[in-house]
């Protein structure tokens, strides 16, 4: 389910239940998805697999986040939702993005590289 999906990472880093639990529940809540923390992920719409992968990676507190077309697929509320949360969880965090949507660079992007 969803919620083991999210606690994987801390889980193989040992980090101690309550604490892990904790993590996961907070997580959870920031990317709107805590009512959905028993459901199995084909169960979930396209955003809000997003924003379960955006939980499953921010437990982790990296320091830096690599998305490969994050926002792909996404009808225009649940993008812009998706884009808002990552703008906010992700902030202050190195964040480099593959994609062939240029207003998605330039609305998360300081520096743009095309290729």
């Amino acid at each position: 389910n969803i919620y083991q999906n999210v606690e994987y990472g801390p889980k193989m880093r040992k980090v101690p239940k309550d604490e892990r639990e904790a993590d996961v529940k907070k997580y959870l809540e920031l990317v709107g998805l805590k009512d959905f923390a028993k459901q199995k992920p084909y169960e979930l719409s396209g955003g809000m697999k997003q924003r379960a992968s955006l939980a499953r990676v921010l437990v982790n507190q990296p320091k830096m986040i690599l998305m490969d077309e994050p926002f792909t697929g996404l009808d225009a509320d649940t993008r812009q939702l998706t884009i808002d949360l990552v703008k906010e969880l992700c902030a202050g965090k190195l964040l480099i993005i593959a994609t062939h949507a240029e207003d998605d660079a330039e609305l998360l992007g300081a520096k743009i590289i095309h290729l």
